[in-house]
């Protein structure tokens, strides 16, 4: 028959096409390996100089943690400073004076005191000065805005609230990692809790109803997402054509977090908190 299908191509057209593919081939590792570049630049770049005010500030910091002096280092600190949930944010001078011992162990001490102020701290423009890798973050004042060490004691501290925690809910709502947010409205009570895997779930209650009872709703595989970086997040959970919504202020004037309630796009419940986290 003159007529038929052509399952291949001429081994001419084949070797012509290997080679396109080759190209095509090395063509995407030179991209790759372009953009590592860039990223590599751009990362480098991003690192200034500290000057002489943000190095004279490090090392009162330093000189402070080598004494112990509490009284002058509580005034180096931007308040609140936020801990690992469900651990409460150290919220001025006094508190940090009290907590002093359980976030600057001796290992956290010995880090920074020993530290190189050339190659351990970096200034890396408005986000401030960071301590190896994001351990501590400095303002470009040089105040401690962030700690994001957490100390044997601190932890088996945030470990017993989590295992209270667990006791104070109804137990088919017991299995989580650690509890997350809370918030009380006029009409209702919610709680947010990360469950092992990571996921977050929601439980509610009518406002007037203890949570060792069963709650009247529970939602799995929450998602959080960020407004800006000002830390403003929202919790959002699907339930059919419902979509329940706590958002927390971290930022502005007004109520701390609001709970939302919308049937497809439109907003059917806004309710503000009445309690502070």
């Amino acid at each position: 028959m003159e007529d038929h299908i052509c399952l291949g191509v001429p081994s001419r057209q084949a070797g012509q096409v290997m080679t396109d593919e080759n190209k095509f081939k090395q063509m995407n590792k030179l991209i790759i390996i372009l953009l590592v570049l860039i990223s590599f630049a751009v990362s480098v770049n991003a690192q200034q100089s500290l000057n002489t005010n943000q190095k004279q500030q490090i090392q009162k910091i330093i000189d402070c943690l080598r004494q112990d002096n509490v009284d002058e280092l509580k005034s180096m600190l931007a308040y609140p400073i936020k801990r690992q949930d469900p651990l409460k944010a150290v919220i001025d001078a006094d508190d940090f004076v009290v907590r002093y011992s359980e976030l600057f162990d001796d290992n956290l001490k010995k880090m920074i005191t020993t530290s190189d102020m050339e190659t351990d701290w970096s200034l890396l423009g408005a986000k401030g000065i960071m301590f190896e890798n994001g351990l501590l973050w400095l303002d470009t004042d040089g105040r401690i805005i962030a700690l994001n060490y957490e100390s044997d004691k601190e932890k088996m501290k945030r470990l017993l609230l989590i295992g209270k925690s667990k006791e104070t809910v109804h137990e088919s709502i017991r299995n989580f990692g650690k509890p997350v947010y809370f918030i009380t409205t006029k009409k209702f009570k919610v709680r947010i809790d990360q469950l092992k895997n990571g996921s977050y779930r929601y439980a509610s209650w009518s406002s007037g109803i203890d949570m060792t009872h069963k709650p009247d709703l529970v939602l799995y595989n929450g998602k959080i997402t960020f407004d800006g970086s000002g830390g403003n997040h929202a919790y959002r959970f699907k339930n059919g054509i419902y979509t329940y919504e706590v958002y927390v202020y971290e930022i502005g004037e007004g109520a701390s977090a609001e709970l939302n309630v919308y049937k497809n796009n439109e907003r059917i419940v806004n309710q503000p908190s009445l309690n502070e986290q």
